[in-house]
């Protein structure tokens, strides 16, 4: 009989460390891949929001930025070169202002497309004022960059500015 219990003893040492132990090994495991797949889930389904948010702030800026995109001029160097001589000429000739000289640069190309622009101006210091507004605030984006003014010493109450400013171009496609 001491032998029988032995025997039944050692069949269920066996069983426990045959059967019950991998069984709970196996439920450990697969509840950790269980868990971790839980987590990349969640960093995933977190991913789809900050995604979605993204997009709509995107448009958002790009329905906020859309009037921005008509004042910019033609990304062609030829238009943009008449449609911005023909504006300054245009602006000095309402404004009383005397265009000496007026030069535009490269296109340079960055996080916004604009050229350089450099003009010589002189007129009476309400006029050139109301030129330099008018230019920033017309209806194409320009910047003003630098603005040297002097006073003229032969001409009494006229002033001259040597005037640098960027004109915002569209990005070419």
């Amino acid at each position: 009989m001491n032998n029988k219990l032995s025997i039944a003893l050692i069949l269920i040492l066996a069983g426990l460390k045959f059967l019950v132990q991998p069984w709970f090994e196996w439920v450990e495991l697969t509840s950790s891949e269980v868990s971790q797949k839980e987590k990349s889930y969640l960093k995933l389904s977190a991913l789809d929001q900050k995604q979605e948010f993204a997009l709509k702030e995107i448009e958002r800026l790009q329905v906020e930025l859309a009037p921005f995109d008509s004042r910019k001029l033609p990304a062609s160097r030829a238009k943009s070169t008449t449609i911005t001589l023909d504006y300054i000429k245009m602006l000095g000739e309402r404004s009383d202002i005397k265009v000496v000289h007026q030069r535009l640069g490269e296109i340079q190309n960055g996080t916004l497309a604009y050229i350089p622009l450099e003009m010589f101006v002189e007129g009476n210091p309400v006029s050139l004022a109301l030129f330099i507004k008018e230019l920033e605030t017309g209806p194409y984006i320009m910047v003003m960059a630098e603005a040297n003014i002097t006073s003229m010493t032969r001409k009494p109450n006229i002033l001259t500015a040597n005037l640098t400013m960027y004109v915002a171009i569209q990005e070419a496609k």
